[in-house]
This record gives C-alpha cells, structure tokens and sequence, in this order.
C-alpha cells in the first residue's frame, strides 16, 4: 500500500518469488524502494551467496539497494511512508516469515518513524551502491556458489 517511499534495512535479505514480485510491482506504481542489507562482513556466507541472485532483477525493475561497509549490519527495520514502522527480530527471508518465532513492533508515532529513517539515511552513508551489472558479470565460481545456496533459500 505504500505510495511514496519503502525502506527495508536487513540483515537477511533472502526474499521468495512472492516477496520479490511485490518490490518490483511497488517500484513500477512509482514508489522509492530502497534496502540495506550487509555489505562484506556478514555472519552467514550461505544467506548472502543465496539473496545475491535477486539483486540483478531488482535492481534492474528500480529498487536501490546499498551494502552497508563498515562491519556487520543487524538492524531489521523497515518503514513506509513516513506512516508506519515494523522493527524487531524479524529479517526479511522465508525463515524469519515462517519458521522462527520473531517479534515485530508496528510503529505509528511520526517522530520515531522520522528516526528511523533518519538512520536509514545515516546507514546509507556507509554503504556502496549496488549495481545491476555488478551481479551479472560475477565470476563462475561466485555464480556456482550463488546457485548452490539458493537451493537452501527456504532454510535459510
């Protein structure tokens, strides 16, 4: 339902087909969808190699995404519209969705909403841009690992 702008910050971006048709459908309503996801330092090798054969497709459909630089990113918050806020031990991957017991805080108050975003924007300044052709021209090796993982997307 958002209208203007999402942001997602997460540690575990392993989105499923489902999850990735509603970014990109987002994007085409003209909506700014952005997300921040660990750049190098990242604690589970096979979720990262798993979530890297999504970002080409969504990057491509106008979804901005950032790797976050400076060491591990663990925050898992996402904001929409300067309207409502979902924070807690949720990442946005199929375990969180359906296997783990999670917390999530919904959020209303405009004044928390504006500092999470402001944070948001504060991660962004530590982190690299990604690109498209950077995920399409990864090496043979990288690709190969990238497809063994996704096998376990739903297990990770």
């Amino acid at each position: 339902l958002a209208r203007h702008k999402v942001r997602i910050t997460t540690a575990y971006f392993v989105p499923n087909a489902a999850m990735v048709q509603l970014l990109k459908e987002t994007v085409q309503r003209g909506v700014d969808v952005q997300i921040l996801v660990p750049g190098p330092h990242h604690n589970h090798r096979m979720a990262q190699l798993a979530q890297e054969d999504e970002y080409a497709p969504l990057i491509q459909a106008g979804v901005r995404m950032w790797a976050y630089q400076p060491s591990m990113l663990h925050a898992k918050a996402v904001t929409v519209d300067d309207t409502v806020a979902c924070v807690g031990s949720a990442n946005f991957d199929q375990r969180s969705m359906s296997k783990d017991d999670e917390l999530a805080l919904v959020i209303l108050d405009e004044v928390v909403l504006s500092e999470l975003d402001r944070h948001f924007e504060e991660g962004r300044t530590h982190a690299i841009e990604m690109r498209a052709e950077d995920y399409r021209q990864r090496g043979l090796l990288r690709r190969a690992r990238a497809a063994v993982a996704g096998l376990f997307r739903n297990q990770t």
